[in-house]
Formats: C-alpha cells, structure tokens, sequence
C-alpha cells in the first residue's frame, strides 16, 4: 500500500475552487517535488495532506489513515518555522518536538549529531544562524521518526551555498531513515537536486499538468548539475514554465 494516497480529492475555499480532482499516491522512501505558479494551491494541499484542511471531495490516506487522523506519522515543516524562543537547541528538541513522552537524550543527542549542532545545544534560538535555525526545524520534526516529512519552501530564505549545503543534509539524512518527502518549492534546482519525481502543477484550481522522473542516484553531488540528464530536466521543466508566444 502506498504511504500516501490522494483519491479525486477537491478543494474550495468558499467559492472558489483551490485544488481539482488531484490524484496521486507516494511511496514509502520517495521524494516528491511540487512546482507550479505562485498561488496555485501548492501549501494547501501539503496543508490537506496533513490534515490541517478537509477535501471538499474525494479522500486522502496517509499509512492507511484518513488524513488528520493519524499525525503521527508526518512531520510538517513550514516556511516561516519558529522554534521556541525561550527553550534552548537542546529543549527545542526535546521537549518542544511534540507532546511527551520526550524523546531519550541518546536520540537527541545523535540527530543534532547528524544535524551538526552538537556543539550548539546551550544556545538559544535568537543566537542561530540562518543555516543552523533551518538544521534546527529539521531535528524537530525528525527527532521522532516519521514515515513522512511535508516541507513547505524550506530553504527559500537561505543563500546560495547554504541551499547546497542543506541539498546534502537533506540527502544524508534521507540515507539514513528513507523518510518520504513531499516539497514545494519555486526552485526548479531545487527540485531536480533533491526529487525522485517532480510533479508540476497548474494554475488554480491545482491540478497536475506533467510528472517528470529524475533518474539518478543518491547522493547528488556538484558535478550532478554538469551531466546531461540534469540540463535535460532544467530545460524541460523551464520550458514548461516558459510564457506562451502570443
């Protein structure tokens, strides 16, 4: 069975239509990237995935659970993530990752091992980098393991060789728990990097206009991005996104 399932599902919000008969079903293990116009309904349906909004119609699973009902088994992380202010790196991870029972110290001690913050445990969130808040949004919502990790444009506000350096964290950390990933992002980059499938979307209502295979191996590195395949899926992917002639 797949881990996530979206079966005809539409969306309104009052009356306008947001997300049109979307299906689309992701495995265990997979990335998933989600391009499309701004204001196309990409949030929304992470957003409905996660139960955090109802389908007007169709239905969607997530570990054989109707979405909301089981959120245990995903993760959400949100554009505009906040750690508490008042709790330390360390705290952040352990008690504000969810309700109790808290993770042991072991875990938390080996994700932001993973996650290189070990030696920024005592600092609060004020006193992180822009890199080092990013790590820490991911140590919370991985820190108790879930089959499913929903990322909202995650990296949008980092520079350019920090985004590669989360490209790889992203990467290492998926080797490690084959944690399935569905991102949005405006990054075709982005998307090619990090995607096993990246579907681009229409404008709204939300529907799925092309999904396209990037067929590489992990880990991607910087020579990734000189091989042909990687030109090929850029050139496709901005020529899908490229303004009609008229």
């Amino acid at each position: 069975m797949a881990l996530v399932q979206i079966s005809d599902v539409s969306f309104a919000y009052l009356t306008e239509a947001v997300v049109s008969h979307v299906n689309l079903t992701v495995e265990n293990g997979e990335i998933v990237a989600l391009v499309g116009p701004s204001g196309c309904g990409k949030s929304t349906l992470l957003r409905l995935i996660a139960g955090l909004e109802v389908p007007t119609s169709g239905q969607i699973t997530v570990g054989g659970s109707v979405a909301g009902h089981n959120r245990d088994v995903l993760r959400f992380l949100f554009q505009d993530y906040d750690a508490y202010p008042w709790f330390t790196v360390w705290e952040n991870v352990k008690k504000g990752s969810g309700t109790s029972p808290h993770p042991s110290d072991k875990a938390v001690r080996e994700i932001l091992r993973h996650l290189e913050l070990g030696t920024e445990t005592t600092l609060y969130p004020g006193e992180l980098s822009g890199g080092m808040s990013k790590r820490l949004a991911l140590a919370r919502c991985l820190i108790r393991g879930p089959s499913l990790l929903l990322l909202d444009e995650p990296f949008s506000s980092l520079d350019v060789n920090l985004k590669y350096q989360m490209y790889r964290l992203v990467q290492h950390l998926w080797s490690d728990t084959k944690c399935a990933v569905m991102l949005v992002t405006h990054d075709l980059q982005e998307a090619i990097w990090l995607a096993d499938r990246i579907l681009v979307l229409g404008d709204r209502p939300l529907h799925i206009r092309e999904t396209i295979e990037v067929l590489a191996p992990r880990p991607r590195e910087e020579d990734f991005a000189e091989t042909d395949h990687y030109h090929a899926l850029l050139s496709r992917l901005v020529g899908l996104f490229r303004p009609a002639r008229g």
